[in-house]
């Protein structure tokens, strides 16, 4: 006797190349209720696991915007508005560290306002502010300047010369412990910049340019 089952599971090519099938059929059992053979047709279903995966994802990108939306809403203090960005952010982009900076333009001065490191929430009180002047090689101050997003995917790929890349190594903030992948975007109000979302990652390669949306 044998009853019909439909699975969907993972199986690899010769050619060591991975695709999605589609197992329908039915286990075919003896007496004492043991798997004799298995009768079916396996169908590929690569395209459709991979769509249906990003539907997931896109859905719950969405579910985590409404919710960071809802909680903006329950108070327009800066730092309440900036601890759920940093925290929203966290959850939609894979990263072990995480700080919003704020810039002042009267003042020139860059100041840490929230953050994480791993699971621990950072104290800014314990960072103190820095000029644009004294940072105006650090790529945070290239971002304030420029109003561009920066991506490092690697020292090795860094669009600098050889000459500045030693001088540019160490700018990235103490508190980053010099990463092998950021992305730094700009905070922008009015057309103005206010400060940088930085994201950090201690694999290489880690974020590509389709992370910049």
């Amino acid at each position: 006797t044998g009853r019909e089952e439909t699975e969907v599971y993972r199986m690899r090519r010769k050619d060591g190349s991975e695709i999605w099938v589609e197992d329908h059929g039915y286990y075919i059992h003896n007496d004492q209720g043991e798997v004799i053979y298995h009768a079916g047709m396996l169908r590929d279903v690569t395209e459709r696991k991979h769509a249906q995966d990003a539907w997931n994802a896109q859905a719950e990108k969405l579910q985590l915007i409404y919710e960071a939306s809802r909680q903006l809403n329950a108070s327009f203090a800066p730092q309440h508005i900036h601890e759920v960005a940093c925290n929203s952010i966290a959850q939609l982009i894979s990263c072990d560290k995480i700080f919003i900076t704020s810039f002042e333009k009267r003042t020139g001065l860059i100041s840490l306002v929230c953050g994480w490191d791993g699971n621990v929430q950072v104290d800014p009180k314990a960072y103190p502010s820095i000029s644009i002047e004294q940072d105006k090689h650090g790529p945070q101050s290239e971002v304030i300047r420029s109003g561009k997003p920066i991506l490092f995917s690697g020292y090795q790929q860094r669009s600098v010369s050889a000459n500045d890349q030693d001088d540019r190594a160490g700018q990235f903030p103490e508190y980053a412990d010099t990463p092998l992948s950021a992305m730094i975007v700009p905070m922008i109000v009015e057309k103005q910049v206010v400060g940088a979302i930085q994201v950090f990652n201690q694999r290489l390669n880690a974020y590509a340019e389709s992370d910049l949306n």
